[in-house]
Order: C-alpha cells, then structure tokens, then sequence
C-alpha cells in the first residue's frame, strides 16, 4: 500500500497503511483513525514500497493541534 500515516502522541508514535480510492478518501480516512489518541502530529505519506519504512516515504499532508490538517501536496 503506497499510502501511511505516522503519528505521534506524549508517550508514543505509530505508522499503518491506509487504504482509500483517491488521496482525499486517504486523508479522510486517516484523519478519523487519529480520533481520540490526544496525536500532537502526524502525516500522510506516500511510498511506492511494499512496506512503509518509519520516517521515510514523501509526506502528502501533515497534522498538529495548532494547526490542524495541512494538504503539502496531493497525488
């Protein structure tokens, strides 16, 4: 899968893949996996690999509670 989101909280990180038909059912999607883990930032990336390396990858939109979500750049 081609698309993942890192995330980061107060005591912890993560990345999966996110499926969707189109870059805004992506974000759509990550955007509603965040709800509820207090995320202080996060982004969508894009991979061309099979598995998602942590912290590589192109970053499409990114995340913080400040700002919300910012679209960098859409596939």
């Amino acid at each position: 899968m081609p698309y993942f989101l890192e995330y980061f909280t107060g005591v912890g990180a993560g990345c999966f893949a996110v499926e969707g038909s189109d870059f805004s059912a992506v974000l759509a999607k990550a955007a509603e996996a965040l709800r509820g883990l207090e995320c202080t930032r996060a982004e969508v990336l894009y991979s061309p690999g099979p598995i998602p390396v942590f912290g590589g990858g192109r970053v499409l939109a990114a995340y913080t509670r400040s700002d919300g979500w910012v679209i960098l750049e859409a596939t």
